[in-house]
């Protein structure tokens, strides 16, 4: 009886103690259920402030954003965030959780001298990334914090007088700020665990600081650029995508007489001299990305054509798309002004041996053309000759080619005669009368022919558009005999209206036009039908807007050199290839 008392008793006590650790289990289930929330909350808390922070804020706002987001997360009753100077002066604070006249108070405070700084980030109040000044130690003293709206006996474990600091870093580990918290919502001393939700907070106000501060830094970068500029004694302008001013500086504004205010909208070739000159540049530009030291002519506003060697590049942002272009000038007329007196006997000299060596020259081609022109006056005759059965049509087609030669050597002479970088020799002429040596022109002798009525064109509609009466009128009657039915527009606007209006295989259109330009004109053929086929005309390859750099980026493949006289054969072989290449 009296081992079965013992083994009941064992029996209960071991029930007892089974149901004391379940109800602590529950307990502790309880508490971490709490946490769990709690944790939730906060970090809903977290997520919702760095939302609010997208929007644009001043910096104040953003730190007293945070510094209550602190509160709403129940982390602490009292933040504040200050953003800190070299001298760990105050420069913006955020507050949470003080009253008016608190807020007053801690404004009208010395700040703390860095020293006291240097105490505070000490390894021997570490506890996470957070610093804990326990109210009982001498820097706690020296610290002299704000006093707490709660009362000792509300906490187990914080004091009123205990202060919690996290510094705030950039990426490289220079403090920016401090978050100071006070007055914990659970109490209790903090700890590793405890601190992790807060120093999230730390984090993103030390995030939205360093951002501030780098914005800053790109505000001074861009004034020191501007003042760079500015106070530059060359001329110094930009260009956005559509070739249009963005930057004139003021040497610029002294030098060439604009008003950079009255240059919005107004593109860069309108302060070249001529069109011929901006073109020559802008051909270089778009061709090589670059420009160096290209000597050129500028109009000033009151009409004056001055002397400038410019250098120029293309701009590109991050992912390689063009933005625009940079220019450099530089005003040459003192530098050419002497010159001039050291060339001033020589020029007249230069120009009489230019004269003689041309006229040479050009009256010997000359002479073949009326020789060429009695020859097939013999062949054909007086009578109708369209019934000679006689006429060796080989023989007119070489008369003809050797005609063409020599048209093309007179402008190929004109070339060599108008291109700087050409060096002619001096050479006897007549006795002791000097010329100039222009090198003998080697042009192909044999051109292609070709015939009417090409298969090719046949049913094939085409536009051709040039605000040039000349150049149009002579492309669409060459094109209109190839066999093709040929609609003319002489401008973009009307050649844009043309192409909504009507289906057109092919469009031949001049880049440079009254209203619209050939890049407009491009994209309206191809965004009514891709498959049409394109051919660009330039002249000496001036393109103002860029509109060949767009239009080849879009798919372009047909250009053509407007150079007069146009080679209307060189003109059907790039809309024979265009043609053909869709066909196949």
């Amino acid at each position: 009886m009296k081992k079965n008392g013992v083994q009941k008793n064992q029996l209960q006590k071991e029930i007892r103690e089974l149901k004391r650790s379940l109800k602590q289990s529950t307990v502790l289930a309880q508490q971490e259920k709490r946490n769990l929330i709690n944790k939730t909350h906060q970090l809903f808390i977290l997520f919702s402030v760095s939302k609010k922070l997208q929007e644009k804020l001043t910096l104040g706002d953003e730190l007293g954003l945070i510094a209550r987001g602190i509160l709403l997360a129940r982390l602490f009753h009292r933040a504040i965030i200050s953003l800190f100077d070299e001298d760990w002066n105050r420069v913006s604070v955020g507050y949470g959780g003080l009253t008016s006249e608190e807020i007053e108070a801690h404004k009208n405070s010395p700040p703390l001298a860095p020293e006291i700084w240097k105490a505070i980030f000490s390894p021997a109040y570490r506890i996470s990334r957070s610093y804990y000044i326990r109210h009982d130690t001498e820097l706690a003293s020296r610290i002299k914090g704000l006093p707490s709206h709660i009362e000792a006996d509300q906490f187990k474990g914080w004091h009123p007088n205990d202060m919690l600091f996290i510094p705030l870093k950039n990426k490289k580990g220079k403090i920016l700020g401090v978050l100071s918290v006070d007055d914990p919502y659970d109490g209790l001393k903090p700890t590793d665990e405890s601190l992790k939700v807060l120093e999230l907070f730390a984090r993103e106000a030390a995030s939205i600081i360093e951002r501030n501060q780098l914005y800053e830094d790109l505000a001074q970068a861009e004034n020191y650029f501007e003042k760079l500029i500015q106070s530059s004694s060359d001329i110094i302008f930009s260009g956005n995508y559509d070739g249009n001013f963005v930057v004139f500086n003021r040497s610029a504004e002294k030098i060439l007489g604009y008003q950079a205010t009255d240059l919005k909208e107004t593109p860069i070739a309108a302060i070249f001299a001529s069109e011929k000159e901006a073109g020559e540049a802008l051909g270089i530009l778009n061709k090589e990305g670059q420009l160096r030291n290209k000597d050129t002519r500028m109009r000033t506003a009151s009409g004056e054509i001055i002397p400038v060697s410019v250098s120029a590049s293309l701009l590109y942002d991050e992912d390689n798309n063009l933005i625009g272009t940079e220019w450099i000038g530089k005003d040459l007329r003192e530098i050419l002004a002497l010159q001039e007196k050291v060339i001033e006997m020589e020029k007249r000299m230069i120009v009489h041996k230019v004269i003689i060596g041309l006229t040479h020259r050009v009256n010997n081609y000359l002479q073949e053309i009326i020789t060429l022109e009695k020859t097939l006056e013999d062949i054909f005759g007086a009578a109708k000759w369209q019934d000679n059965e006689n006429i060796n049509q080989e023989e007119v087609n070489d008369i003809l080619t050797e005609l063409r030669s020599s048209v093309l050597k007179i402008r190929d002479i004109t070339k060599q005669l108008t291109d700087p970088s050409n060096k002619l020799e001096d050479v006897d002429y007549i006795g002791d009368l000097p010329m100039i040596n222009i090198p003998e022109i080697s042009v192909e002798r044999t051109f292609k022919r070709v015939s009417a009525l090409d298969k090719l064109c046949q049913g094939k509609k085409l536009l051709v558009a040039d605000d040039d009466d000349i150049i149009r009128m002579g492309i669409a009657r060459f094109l209109n005999k190839k066999g093709f039915e040929v609609d003319q527009a002489k401008d973009g606007r009307e050649a844009i209206d043309k192409i909504h209006n009507n289906d057109y295989d092919l469009i031949v259109s001049d880049i440079k036009m009254p209203h619209k330009n050939g890049y407009d004109v491009f994209k309206a053929a191809k965004d009514k039908n891709s498959n049409t086929c394109v051919v660009l005309i330039t002249a000496f390859g001036y393109d103002p807007d860029h509109a060949i750099v767009k239009a080849v980026k879009d798919g372009l493949k047909g250009i053509f050199l407007k150079e007069k006289p146009l080679e209307f054969e060189k003109l059907y072989e790039i809309i024979e290839k265009n043609l053909k290449g869709f066909i196949t």
